[in-house]
């Protein structure tokens, strides 16, 4: 089959670092993937493509609102005045709903009972094929 690829680096982490591989051709149904590449063991491990696609904006951003939620449950208002943000920041809003689920949940809530109210998610989200892939072809 005739398959293209880009092959792009995301992120450096202590023990190694995470790669985005981007379909550019394709003609078998394949799909991007991102990998963890440790460089002390030159172990592959699947990561989850979507934090592997989160633009560095999305990241600070991400990063804000959870110290935020760490401390408290609060309201999309209230999020958008501790960050400074306008509430009609469409940013802002849009990468709240995108990384629902992901990161953080939102329930109705507050005073009035009709106000979203964010939270923090803490539970460690492993993918079924969170398998470590050596290089050397053992399964670890």
């Amino acid at each position: 089959s005739d398959c293209m690829y880009f092959l792009q680096k995301v992120a450096n982490l202590e023990q190694g670092f995470e790669v985005l591989l981007s379909v550019q051709k394709e003609r078998a149904g394949i799909k991007d993937q991102a990998f963890f590449i440790n460089t002390k063991t030159l172990n592959i491990k699947n990561t989850d493509l979507q934090n592997a696609k989160i633009s560095d904006k999305e990241e600070a951003f991400i990063d804000k609102v959870l110290k935020l939620l760490n401390e408290k449950s609060l309201s999309t208002s209230e999020i958008l005045s501790a960050l400074d943000v306008s509430r009609s920041d469409n940013f802002s809003r849009n990468t709240l709903e995108k990384f629902k689920g992901v990161f953080w949940e939102s329930e109705l809530g507050g005073e009035n009972g009709r106000t979203f109210v964010w939270k923090s998610l803490k539970a460690d989200n492993k993918d079924s094929n969170d398998k470590e892939l050596s290089l050397f072809g053992d399964e670890l």
